[in-house]
């Protein structure tokens, strides 16, 4: 049931682009055929992804990624296709490089939660989804904030969590 929640939390968030609009991509006017770029290739490998043809779609991340490294998009994009795959290892790897890029991205920590709670973590889960929670407050996200309350809630109330703050 947990797993199925937030495999169901990956995909929304691939569809709904979520963490996107917040990418810390250029604004300027010298930097938007940058942007341009960036947004062309993420748009290819998203179209790829809806074709379900999942290792293209990886690749035109990756390649995104090496053009455009300042550009966390890329790396949210990515880290939710390894989720979706379930190489939680190289999505922990995605977000942590895109906490990197972005600290203030609540959304990565968030994934990555995902991530540590489908891996059997829930404690490190947990502190994710806190240090999310905490962001989102800061930003004023109401809507995050709440989302990230309720996937806190059923994490808690999942046995292995109870078992382990237990410890």
């Amino acid at each position: 049931m947990r797993k199925m929640f937030f495999i169901i939390l990956s995909l929304a968030l691939v569809v709904a682009g979520c963490g996107q609009a917040e990418n810390g991509m250029p604004t300027g006017a010298e930097d938007q055929a940058v942007q341009e770029t960036s947004q062309a290739l993420n748009q290819r490998a998203t179209a790829l992804l809806a074709q379900g043809q999942i290792p293209a779609a990886v690749q035109i991340f990756q390649q995104a990624i090496m053009q455009f490294p300042d550009d966390p998009a890329a790396y949210f994009s990515l880290a939710q296709i390894y989720m979706k795959i379930g190489s939680f290892d190289n999505a922990i790897m995605a977000c942590q490089k895109l906490i990197e890029k972005k600290p203030d991205n609540g959304q990565a920590y968030l994934l990555m939660a995902g991530c540590f709670d489908l891996k059997n973590e829930p404690q490190k889960a947990i502190e994710l989804i806190k240090m999310s929670m905490a962001i989102f407050e800061k930003q004023g996200d109401e809507k995050s904030l709440q989302a990230a309350k309720e996937i806190l809630q059923k994490l808690l109330a999942a046995p292995a969590a109870k078992a382990v703050e237990k410890l």
